[in-house]
């Protein structure tokens, strides 16, 4: 993804980085007017079950935390591309 794409109601402003699951974004929800954070893992990705059970225990459990050091899953989707967000930590 590039900046100014989007994905469902988010915005892309920046790459955040890169790593074995997948790519990290700098995002807007255009919905609620926020900074957010995108992670979408590559389409072959959606093949792999047990990536798939990784990727989405990944998003469970901060979502289960409330700790000012954590940040916390708010979404998960599964369609068109593999992806969930978080606020960002730290600004």
């Amino acid at each position: 993804m590039s900046p100014q794409q989007s994905i469902a109601h988010y915005r892309i402003l920046s790459n955040l980085g890169k790593g074995g699951m997948g790519a990290l974004y700098r995002a807007t929800d255009t919905r609620l007017n926020r900074g957010a954070a995108i992670k979408i893992l590559p389409p072959a990705f959606a093949e792999d079950t047990a990536r798939m059970q990784r990727f989405e225990r990944e998003a469970q459990l901060p979502a289960s935390m409330n700790h000012l050091n954590i940040a916390r899953s708010r979404a998960s989707s599964r369609a068109p591309c593999q992806w969930w967000r978080q606020l960002p930590v730290g600004g």
